[in-house]
């Protein structure tokens, strides 16, 4: 009995071993619960360099409305604001406090944001610069629909010319991800360059990191390295807008349709064993 006793003790402390601060839990399917032990992002990530940090499981930085005064607190919640937790203030807003804000989801201790592919957006009359400077973008989704969009984008207000789509999905089937890059001539770098095959699986939870060199784009899906697409050496007036869920100037165009976990952007080119523990974060931000 006693023995017995000592090991129902034990095993609980056995399945939620903690690996650098962070309760694993068995992964996705816990043998002693049955259902998934999701990762607190928080310390999990590679924080070297990291310039935004979007977390759907920290309801402190979710807001039902773009003033940011009443937190999220349920399912089905609004999402007016969500707050960058990086602590450079780049926080994304919605349109308005009306149904072009994306939906806050949480199930089985999962947490992400809806966006419908018509109407919502999370923006910023700001950017950091991505098009034109070193950078990786690591992103926790799910593509939910059979039609394009673009996850993350920067444009220019003054010129229409300047964007920069670098995770775009798109194809015959909505599934490969392209990249697009123009600059002030109307010139493109990247036009519509697919940068991984079936890169957004519908209705299939994915990791997808970019990492842009400024000469070289590439994608990793879910671990694995897509091949490098290059590019010409360029200058550009840099875009002074940010969107996430769609691309943003004065209004909203090339909406995605899909769920958002955790979204992270490194002032730098991430390679090795970064990236590796970038996409097991991210996945685990899921609860895979």
């Amino acid at each position: 009995m006693r023995a017995l006793l000592a090991l129902c003790l034990v095993l609980p402390q056995v399945a939620h071993a903690e690996v650098g601060g962070n309760w694993m839990g068995g992964g996705r399917n816990s043998l002693l619960y049955g259902y998934a032990q999701p990762v607190p992002a928080s310390g999990c990530f590679p924080s070297t360099n990291a310039v935004l940090t979007l977390d759907a499981s920290d309801l402190t930085t979710l807001y039902t409305d773009i003033a940011g005064t009443t937190n999220v607190t349920t399912d089905g919640d609004p999402v007016g604001m969500w707050k960058d937790k990086n602590g450079n203030g780049f926080d994304l807003t919605a349109q308005a406090d009306d149904t072009t804000r994306p939906t806050y989801h949480t199930s089985g201790g999962l947490h992400w944001v809806t966006f419908d592919g018509t109407n919502d957006i999370l923006k910023r009359g700001a950017y950091l610069g991505l098009a034109s400077a070193a950078h990786t973008i690591a992103v926790a989704l799910r593509h939910d629909a059979a039609a394009q969009g673009s996850v993350i984008t920067e444009k220019n207000v003054a010129d229409p010319e300047v964007e920069y789509r670098p995770m775009r999905n798109f194809g015959s089937d909505f599934n490969d991800i392209q990249a697009w890059l123009r600059i002030d001539t109307g010139s493109y770098l990247l036009n519509n360059v697919q940068i991984a095959d079936e890169g957004f699986p519908t209705t299939t939870d994915v990791s997808v990191i970019i990492t842009n060199s400024t000469t070289s784009i590439q994608a990793h899906v879910d671990g694995a390295a897509q091949a490098a697409q290059g590019f010409s050496a360029f200058s550009l007036t840099n875009p002074d807008t940010f969107g996430l869920g769609g691309n943003w100037r004065t209004s909203a165009s090339d909406l995605y349709a899909g769920r958002i976990s955790y979204v992270k952007i490194y002032s730098d080119v991430k390679t090795g064993g970064d990236l590796t523990t970038i996409d097991t974060c991210l996945k685990a931000t899921q609860g895979r």
